[in-house]
């Protein structure tokens, strides 16, 4: 990963704030302001949950209450009021004569958690292979997953919090190694990540600074993306995590500024990190042969990305406002007629201009987004049915605009109903876009229904992500059940049920149903 120029400056600037003349005593304002009005909190978890009710919290302004950058796996709790940095300060209460004062126990500086997580899957629809082709039927994967976190307080209200993933996928080794690509094994049977990792707290009184990697969570959905377009995502295995464990921390410097109601928000993107899509002889891999070089821009200030966002959080609603300039997360395939490879994996250089809101009414929450996009660029395609194998060139750019609208019930006991759809609409399409595979107008609804039973130790799930009307252009189908054994471990199975459609990435995706299974314990 290249440090440049603009983060050395940030590191410079942190390294003023974070070490006072005394050592490690506690010389800045207070971070935040302790208040008691209404409170309105948005989270990213897949059990979306609003509450309207005066609630006694921790702020980091005042009147604003809620954070959207809240979204790695239940740890990333964003400034303010994450109860990781209440204890920072202290808050000397005059009690009444004649009773005892009690001071609240101080946290150690230093807070570690993780799990350990032991997941399985058994295909069960594959057909015998042809010669030479992988045999996925049965066993495909037998994985074990460590996680490790650590979060320390420094000087001055600020936080570090530095994590990472290691994993090793043992059913390549019980169903023989040289059955597999070379890709499948580099990618799937071991590896390490290092995930969140950074530095954050105040510069001033109203402005916070975070630098480093880190997850930012733009957008109402809980399943779909439209404007959640700053990290990309893990699609190596489709729908069988949901897209809050999807997103992949990139390093990035987010910038905070509170005035009453909203927060802005400035951000520098400094790493390129693409959507991990199925490797080339994989199950989920969707085309003949493995795919050309991949071009990625250099990591320097003239391609950083850069993101801003306005956000006001009201009683029972809130609003925000979006507007990106980024390296579309998925690439493209360009033809190269004097090029010895003939084609390229290039990523577009993309803008975004959106919007959302929730608004809660009872036991309903209406959320709704909209973003207009300009820059993306289809995949050249090859006609391999014609004789010699025709070039279908696509135009330099393209724009669309997609809308976004979901509900959410919750008035049945222990039960949450969710159904979000999604329409995209490529202004100035023609045959280049079909012949990319991409459609004019392309709709995708999900649907999730979850209910809670033995006092919520249990939870049953159902999730349908429908492509096209009429589920023409594919599907995914997840039935699930997660108990809760004690507060630490964990059991989840259910099976996977895959649809084939007619946009490329579908084709064959009906044959990879299958059962799975995840034991995880946390500590």
């Amino acid at each position: 990963m290249n440090l440049t120029p603009g983060f050395m400056t940030t590191l410079i600037v942190a390294a003023h704030i974070l070490l006072p003349s005394d050592g490690f005593a506690l010389t800045s304002p207070p971070a935040f302001e302790v208040t008691s009005s209404p409170a309105f909190e948005v989270t990213s978890s897949p059990a979306f949950e609003v509450t309207s009710s005066p609630a006694f919290e921790v702020t980091s302004s005042p009147a604003f209450s809620a954070e959207t950058e809240q979204a790695d796996m239940g740890f990333e709790d964003d400034f303010p009021g994450d109860g990781f940095e209440a204890d920072l300060f202290e808050v000397n209460v005059l009690d009444n004569p004649g009773t005892d004062s009690e001071e609240k126990p101080k946290q150690p500086p230093f807070n570690s958690s993780g799990y350990l997580k032991f997941s399985s899957s058994y295909n069960t629809a594959h057909h015998p292979p042809e010669p030479g082709d992988t045999d996925w039927r049965g066993l495909s994967s037998l994985k074990s997953e460590l996680f490790l976190e650590m979060e320390a307080r420094l000087p001055g209200a600020w936080k570090m919090k530095v994590s990472g993933l290691g994993f090793m996928d043992g059913a390549y080794l019980v169903n023989g190694r040289d059955d597999y690509t070379d890709g499948v094994l580099d990618h799937y049977e071991h590896g390490f990540e290092l995930e969140n990792a950074y530095i954050q707290g105040r510069l001033t009184e109203k402005l916070d600074l975070k630098e480093g990697r880190q997850i930012v969570v733009w957008g109402k959905s809980d399943t779909l993306r439209l404007t959640d377009i700053l990290n990309p995502v893990n699609h190596r295995e489709p729908g069988k995590t949901d897209l809050e464990d999807l997103r992949l921390p990139v390093w990035m410097t987010k910038l905070d500024y509170y005035v009453g109601q909203w927060c802005i928000t400035g951000i520098a993107v400094h790493e390129r990190r693409w959507n991990k899509l199925p490797e080339y002889g994989s199950d989920f891999y969707s085309f003949d042969g493995p795919l050309p070089h991949e071009e990625t821009p250099t990591e320097n200030l003239e391609n950083t990305e850069y993101a801003v966002s306005i956000k006001g959080v009201f009683s029972s609603w809130d609003f925000s406002l979006y507007y990106a300039d980024f390296y579309g997360d998925t690439p493209h395939l360009e033809f190269l007629p004097f090029s010895p490879d003939l084609f390229i994996l290039r990523h577009a250089h993309e803008q975004m201009m959106g919007a959302d809101f929730n608004i809660a009414r009872g036991d309903f929450i209406f959320k709704a987004e909209g973003a207009f996009f300009k820059g993306g660029r289809f995949s050249d395609r090859v006609d391999m049915e014609t004789v010699p194998p025709g070039i279908h060139r696509v135009p330099d750019t393209y724009s669309k605009t997609a809308i976004l609208a979901g509900i959410e019930y919750s008035g049945f006991t222990d039960t949450l109903i969710t159904v979000e759809a999604m329409n995209t609409h490529i202004h100035g399409h023609d045959l280049s876009g079909e012949k990319a595979g991409v459609h004019e107008d392309s709709l995708v609804t999900s649907i999730r229904i979850q209910q809670d039973f033995l006092n919520d130790r249990l939870t049953l799930e159902l999730l349908s992500i429908i492509y096209g009307e009429k589920s023409q252009d594919g599907g995914i189908h997840r039935f699930s059940a997660l108990y809760d054994f004690t507060d630490n471990l964990t059991i989840r199975t259910g099976y996977m049920l895959y649809q084939s459609g007619d946009i490329p990435a579908f084709e064959s995706m009906g044959e990879n149903d299958r059962l799975f299974m995840d034991i995880k314990y946390s500590f």
